[in-house]
């Protein structure tokens, strides 16, 4: 479904990503870990277009990417959800959900009544507070509404950058029992998580990025089984 050939994405001077490859297939979850700085923001921000590569291929759903806008990347099919979650707080959790169907034409103004409502299904405390403003939600409630205002595009593919970030433990298991049910759906998920442990649990393959180079790469539980990716990022 994604499919990264040699991509190169420079700020300025400095060359963030240099010539990574990488591959999510149909229906995977596949998970990207490495140390800040690496390079596995840059990666999900120029897969959806929020910055050009300087050089390679974006290949999705057969059709390339690089270089489109992050808009018509998105009616693609691909919706990303950022790291900090960045929902808009002083609007309602209503709100922020129809942002995210700002794709949706108005001809088909009912899907995002239908859309809203099998999110506040899926996350029943955001129904709870429907009409609270955003900003008044827990930390985990907060990444629970960023990721249904990503689903509300109807994606193929959903970017989840950090998506544990700063929650607590109790809150992260439900954070990553959501993802799990997101792709039992049919939604393939690249997730960049610093939790490497829990990422490769959850993912059917992964990859590791140093230094905007992908240094290692292989099933879930090979990766897990690896001695450098264990000393590195697993703190065994």
């Amino acid at each position: 479904m994604l499919s990264i050939r040699n991509l190169h994405t420079s700020y300025g001077l400095f060359e963030a990503l240099k010539g990574i490859s990488l591959e999510v297939n149909k229906g995977e979850i596949v998970c990207l870990i490495g140390s800040n700085g690496a390079g596995k923001s840059t990666t999900l921000m120029t897969i959806s277009g929020a910055i050009r590569p300087k050089e390679g291929d974006i290949i999705f759903d057969g059709a390339r990417i690089s270089g489109i806008k992050p808009d018509e990347i998105v009616r693609m099919g691909i919706s990303q959800v950022p790291e900090g979650r960045r929902i808009f707080p002083h609007l309602t959790v209503t709100e922020n959900l129809e942002i995210g169907a700002y794709s949706v034409t108005a001809r088909r103004q009912k899907e995002i009544s239908s859309r809203i409502k099998k999110i506040l299904d899926m996350f029943p405390v955001l129904g709870e507070r429907a009409r609270q403003p955003g900003g008044t939600l827990s930390g985990g409630e907060q990444q629970m509404l960023a990721i249904g205002r990503a689903l509300m595009s109807g994606p193929k593919m959903l970017l989840l950058d950090e998506p544990s970030l700063g929650l607590a433990p109790i809150m992260v298991s439900k954070v990553f029992k959501i993802i799990k049910e997101i792709n039992r759906e049919g939604v393939a998920i690249l997730l960049v998580e610093q939790n490497a442990h829990a990422a490769l649990h959850l993912s059917k393959r992964g990859y590791v990025i140093e230094n905007g180079r992908i240094t290692i790469s292989g099933t879930g539980d090979e990766l897990l089984g690896n001695d450098q990716v264990k000393k590195a990022y697993l703190g065994e």
